[in-house]
């Protein structure tokens, strides 16, 4: 199968993190295809599974670039599934990451640290934090937008900004 052309539309990603310290991330991207040639590959089982692996393999290489520190201890990052969906126009796929990494988390003070290449936007992106309930997040470090409402966070940041680098969350166990 050729190359498919796929333009980026936007990304959103989901972080849950528990009280045993797993943390849970979703992420979705979505696409337009105007060949429709994703509609095709999903009903192609070979293709499918060929594609997915060649997107399971790369994403683990990038987040085998990242550092992430959960309070001093460094954690890796483990791609457990990647599926590709529809949500009603079949020239928008959406690809979907499901994404695990686990620390130790203690009652009261922790950090979850990243280290990540800078890059420069070729879509909008967002992202939402859900830490459990009665955690008090003190200081989130970050180059994007992002707003604390009680145990969520919520971040955001357009096309053509920069983000990466050095980002931090601070929060408080209870």
């Amino acid at each position: 199968m050729k190359e498919i052309e796929l333009i980026p539309i936007s990304g959103v990603a989901y972080f849950v993190v528990s009280r045993t310290g797993v943390v849970s991330e979703i992420l979705d991207f979505s696409y337009l295809d105007s060949n429709k040639e994703y509609l095709q590959l999903i009903h192609d089982e070979r293709e499918f599974k060929k594609e997915t692996t060649l997107m399971w393999k790369n994403m683990q290489g990038f987040l085998d670039k990242e550092r992430i520190i959960i309070n001093d201890q460094r954690v890796r990052s483990e791609v457990k599934l990647v599926d590709i969906i529809y949500r009603g126009l079949d020239d928008v796929p959406h690809v979907l990451f499901f994404i695990e990494f686990r620390g130790t988390l203690v009652n009261g003070l922790n950090t979850i640290e990243t280290y990540t290449e800078e890059e420069e936007l070729e879509y909008d992106v967002e992202a939402y934090w859900k830490f459990p309930h009665k955690t008090r997040i003190i200081e989130v470090i970050t180059p994007m937008e992002y707003e604390i409402n009680k145990n969520f966070i919520l971040l955001w940041s357009r096309k053509g900004n920069i983000i990466g680098g050095y980002e931090k969350i601070t929060f408080e166990l209870r």
